[in-house]
Parts: structure tokens; C-alpha cells; sequence
């Protein structure tokens, strides 16, 4: 998780007996107000911590079984809206396919989103355990890990394991939804524990633990996470399927699958590859921009912008114009048009011709790429954690749906 993203629900399916879902889609709508949040520039590198629970991170059936949750495009954030507790008490958070705890901010925290009073909660249950977490772009957070029910759309999950932070500088929650592995609470002598993906299976609302992730165009007001299934109609040609790479954050070879990795063997713009070699990139919709190795990093920025000391990053007017933007991987290839890497820097947001922007590619320092929202917003994904396989095609934006059941 960098920078980010966020959500809203529809429920599509039917479930087993004990969990009776509506068939046809439930949606929640919602206003969408347009906003900068956060600072575009990128954050300073940092060194892992060396104190145990503290992790930092980047930011075939044919089962009848899906959920679907609508995310809200908020710039550099994409926000969904979730129930939680007796009463149900309403607030925002972001859906970060980087991480996965799900924490939201306690009532005395400080959040536009929406907070949670565990005192007026009749199901609130906590537990003696801490919880603690940061993230790669130092924000952090902190509280006590619990129990309490957790509703979206038409989904009533029961005991989600959570936390309420009472100490935090995220601004907003995070719903993180990647592998059990990847856990805040797994360090030596830790735990793993049922994240809400797998809670979504164990509880009967999908079958397997897989979703597609669909962001929508950057002028849209919302886009989805489809638990459970595929929509055709959102992507071009056909899918493409990769193994995940078994590394974690730091790039340390992992056992099992850690965090949702494949090898991406080129970038080109114009039939001029800036890199011919194979290197690990994390698809994560925490992260706003685009971080690549170093010399793709200088090569881009130094042929598209100028670099500023002040912004710390390659920049341009935000009416420059150039090439698309190929992602290369094994026989498929992503185009990211050139407008969605440009980033408003000034305090208002403004997008116009003479105004200045920032490119959103960033220096990873190291030899492993974040594939961000830019990259993200281009390609229709489908994250399988169950096969621990990934699934690609570039996108196609459109209202129309083709729902099959993984």
C-alpha cells in the first residue's frame, strides 16, 4: 500500500441454505466527490523494523456463488462502504489487494471516512492480542485485535477478525485482501487467522478464494471487486494466466504464496524497451502509482519530464501528450495510455494544460515493480488464491455484464 483506492458492494449470487442471498444484483449507490487526497509525492524509503508484530507493507466450479463490491474512485483513492457491529455502525474504507488485515479507525481517531465506536457495539468482543502495522508509506496503526459482525451490500459475515485502531496516521481503514501470509499478526511466533476473503468461502458466499478486480477508467466515479467471479464483458481478447512468484516485500524467496507477484519482462514505449529483463511486480490496488527498478525509473522521467528537487520526481505540464505505455508479461502485453501516469501537483487538483503534474512512476530501489492503480486502471485482473494464480487481460470499459462463477 502507497498511495490508493477504495470500494462499494452489489451482491450477485446464491448461496447455501444457511446464508440466502438475493440472485439478481443488489447495488448500493452513492455521490462521488472528485477530490486530491494525500500527498502525490512519493514517500521516503525506510527500514523494516526490527520488533516483532510490527510488518511493513506495500501497502473450476460452476458454483451459483459471487458477491460483488463496487469501489468508489476518490482520485488517488478508491474507498467502499461496510457495516460494522450491532447496530451496524457505516464508514469507508480501502480495498488494498497489498495487504490483508481489515482495521478501522477507532471513534477518537481522526478520519473523513467514518469511524467505529466499539463501546455501542452489543457483538464487539476483543481480544488481549495487539495489533500493529505499517505501511510502506510510514503511515501506520495500532489498537487491539477483536471480534464483530461485518456487513456490505447484501453480505452479513459473522466474528470477522479485526481491529479498531486507536492509534493510527492512515486516515482511513484498510480492508486488505491478499493472502493469509501476508498477515499483520504472522511474525515469528505469531498467528495466521481467516481474513475476510476466506471468511467470505467459510461463511458460503463464494466458492473459492478468487476476485476480479475491475477500477474502471480514471474519469469513473466507481468500479468492483467481483468475489467469487469473472465478468467478461470488462476486458479484450482473452485472459492470461501466471504463476504468482513466492517472494515477499522485501524480495526474500518465500514457502508458500506471500503477496500476489508475477514477472513482468519488459516495459516499452514506442517499440523502444526501456528494460529487457524479467522482474518480480506486485499488482497492488493499495498503491496509487507506478514504482519500477531504477534505470526504468531515470530512462522514463528523464525522456518525458524534468526532474524537481522540490516534488522529489520527474515532472511536465499536465498537458503533455505521448505514447502508450507497454507492461509486457510472457505473451501478453498491457497499454497504459500516457494521461493516466500524469498526476496534478497543484493544491487544487487542477488538470489544466499549463499546470503542472507529476509522472507517476516512481524509483522502487530495488529490483521489483509496484503495479499501482496507473497500471491497475488498464488491465481487467483476476486474483486466484486459492490456485495461487493470476489472470490478466487489458480492459475494457463498459456497463455491460458477462458474469460466470469461479
Amino acid at each position: 500500500m502507497q498511495l490508493s483506492s477504495s470500494i462499494l458492494f452489489t451482491v450477485l449470487a446464491s448461496l447455501a441454505s444457511a446464508y440466502p442471498v438475493q440472485r439478481t444484483p443488489l447495488k448500493l449507490d452513492f455521490n462521488v466527490t472528485r477530490t486530491v487526497t494525500g500527498d502525490i509525492k512519493p514517500p521516503s524509503p525506510i527500514e523494516e523494523p526490527n520488533v516483532p508484530g510490527i510488518l511493513v507493507k506495500h501497502r473450476t466450479t460452476n458454483s451459483s456463488r459471487s458477491a460483488l463490491m463496487r469501489i468508489e474512485n476518490d482520485y488517488s483513492l478508491y474507498v467502499a462502504e461496510f457495516g460494522l457491529g450491532t447496530p451496524a455502525q457505516t464508514f469507508k474504507i480501502q480495498i488494498d489487494t497489498g495487504s490483508s488485515d481489515f482495521f478501522v479507525p477507532a471513534v477518537n481517531s481522526s478520519s473523513q471516512y467514518g469511524t467505529f465506536d466499539p463501546s455501542k457495539s452489543s457483538t464487539y468482543n476483543q481480544t488481549s492480542k495487539d495489533f500493529e502495522i505499517m505501511y510502506g508509506d510510514r503511515t501506520y496503526a495500532k489498537g487491539k485485535w477483536a471480534y464483530d459482525d461485518l456487513t456490505f451490500g447484501n453480505v452479513e459475515l459473522k466474528n470477522i477478525f479485526f481491529s479498531a485502531a486507536t492509534n493510527q496516521t492512515t486516515g482511513e481503514g484498510v480492508c486488505g485482501i491478499g493472502f493469509p501470509t501476508n498477515e499483520a499478526s504472522n511474525y515469528p511466533g505469531g498467528f495466521m487467522y481467516d481474513n475476510l476473503p476466506v471468511q467470505l468461502v467459510n461463511q458460503g458466499y463464494i466458492s473459492k478464494n478468487a476476485y476480479s478486480l475491475y477500477l474502471n477508467s480514471e474519469e469513473a466515479s466507481s468500479g468492483s471487486v467481483l468475489f467469487g467471479a469473472i465478468d467478461h464483458a470488462k476486458y479484450q481478447g482473452e485472459l492470461q494466466t501466471f504463476d504468482i512468484v513466492d517472494i515477499d516485500d522485501g524480495g526474500d524467496k518465500t514457502s508458500t504464496p506471500y503477496a500476489f507477484y508475477i514477472n513482468l519482462d519488459s516495459v516499452s514505449v514506442n517499440n523502444t524497451t526501456y528494460i529487457n529483463t524479467a522482474y518480480p511486480a506486485l499488482l497492488d490496488s493499495g498503491t496509487t502509482l507506478l514504482y519500477a527498478p531504477t534505470e526504468v525509473y531515470k530512462k522514463v522521467g528523464e525522456t518525458y519530464g524534468t526532474y524537481s528537487n522540490d516534488d522529489e520526481g520527474y515532472v511536465t505540464t499536465c498537458g503533455a501528450t505521448g505514447p502508450n505505455f507497454d507492461f509486457k508479461f510472457n505473451n501478453l502485453t498491457i497499454s497504459v495510455p500516457f494521461k493516466d501516469l500524469l498526476f496534478s501537483l497543484e493544491d487544487n487538483g487542477s488538470m489544466g494544460a499549463n499546470d503542472k503534474c507529476m509522472i507517476g512512476l516512481q524509483n522502487a530501489g530495488s529490483s521489483t515493480y509496484i503495479l499501482g492503480d496507473v497500471f491497475l486502471r488498464s488491465a481487467y485482473v483476476v486474483y486466484d488464491l486459492t490456485d495461487a494464480k493470476i489472470s490478466m487481460a487489458q480492459v475494457k470499459y463498459t456497463a455491460e455484464e458477462d458474469i460466470s462463477f469461479i
